[in-house]
């Protein structure tokens, strides 16, 4: 097992284990199945969401470093040699 993998299995446990300390306090009435299962819920749509706003992220960063470098060329396509008279 490598160490990412030890890694997201731990920050996981705590956010599962965060989680189920909390609907044990809120719904103390409820079954254990019910609040552990909303736990579980409550874990997986917090990392669909990060896993979403990770791919934005990456897909806004790759745009950006495009459009860097086509603006780039563009003022480098401009400029004139230092040679040249003016």
């Amino acid at each position: 097992m490598t160490i990412w993998r030890i890694f997201w299995a731990g920050l996981f446990a705590g956010l599962f284990a965060a989680r189920l300390k909390r609907n044990n306090c809120k719904y103390p009435d409820r079954s254990p199945l019910f609040r552990g299962g909303k736990a579980a819920i409550d874990v997986g749509a917090a990392a669909l969401i990060v896993s979403i706003a990770g791919f934005f992220l990456e897909s806004f960063l790759v745009i950006g470093a495009v459009a860097t470098a086509l603006i780039a060329v563009e003022v480098l396509r401009g400029r004139k040699p230092a040679d040249q008279d003016r």
